[in-house]
């Protein structure tokens, strides 16, 4: 009996033994989702180039100069940044309109040779101020209030009667 149970006791250990080391058959494989690229479209569009026709314009034309003051008037654009146009040549008596373009209140001054001539004192935005010109002629300096660096010019110039316009 002791060597029936001694028996028993190796066979079930060489089974164990033997189900340990048998190998496992790999997994079936698994198939993997191909991935195709997106399509690009590329359209292309021909447009035509511009043509340009030459135009005969007259290099030097003589105008007489005989604007009134009552209509002769110049605007400003200005923001923070700066004034369009920063200079400008008109007659006495012109009427300058300073617009604030900008998202913050400004104040246009005299400065420079023309400090006092005038202050706007706050300007909205979406709004202006006007300024005439004297009879005089001569440079008005002028800039922002807050900012002395944005600044531009007035040059004031009677007429002449006759002026030369050359086409830029």
């Amino acid at each position: 009996m002791k060597l029936l149970m001694g028996f028993l006791v190796l066979l079930v250990a060489l089974v164990a033994v033997m189900g340990c080391a048998q190998t496992t058959a790999p997994p079936a494989p698994t198939p993997t989702a191909t991935t195709v690229p997106p399509t690009t479209v590329v359209t292309t569009a021909t447009t035509a180039l511009p043509t340009t026709i030459p135009t005969p314009v007259p290099v030097n034309t003589t105008v007489i100069a005989t604007p009134t003051p009552a209509s002769m008037v110049t605007i400003i654009h200005m923001n923070s940044s700066g004034f369009t146009p920063s200079a400008d040549i008109v007659l006495p008596g012109t009427g300058i309109f300073f617009v604030n373009y900008d998202s913050v209140p400004l104040t246009v001054i005299g400065i420079g040779n023309s400090t006092g001539a005038f202050n706007s004192g706050p300007i909205i935005p979406g709004s202006e101020f006007s300024y005439t010109l004297g009879d005089q002629k001569g440079i008005l300096y002028y800039g922002l209030s807050d900012n002395p660096a944005v600044n531009g010019t007035i040059i004031v110039q009677p007429p002449s009667g006759v002026s030369t316009y050359i086409p830029a």
